[in-house]
């Protein structure tokens, strides 16, 4: 999975990984950094957000979550000496 991060900002603190505020993609974020600003015309400040945000397909972020749980199981099962092998009793 190659993913392309973009810079972005929020006002609200953005969670790293957000798969419900779309129906079609997941929403990867990291660097996530809490900065201040003052409003030009109000002198008022006030919190925001700088980040990076990919976006992925949810069935390819499905598809790389099952890669990935698979690949710890067979190192776990390695440095256990567990056998995952079904042939073998």
């Amino acid at each position: 999975m190659i993913l392309t991060y973009k810079k972005s900002e929020s006002n609200i603190s953005p969670p790293l990984i957000d798969t419900t505020s779309s129906k079609k993609v997941v929403y990867l974020r990291q660097n996530i950094v809490e900065k201040q600003r003052t409003d030009e015309l109000t002198g008022e400040t006030y919190t925001y957000y700088e980040y990076d945000e990919a976006k992925v397909p949810k069935a390819e972020y499905q598809e790389h979550l099952q890669q990935q749980t698979r690949a710890d199981v067979d190192y776990l099962a390695f440095m256990t000496g567990v056998s995952l092998d079904e042939t073998e009793v």
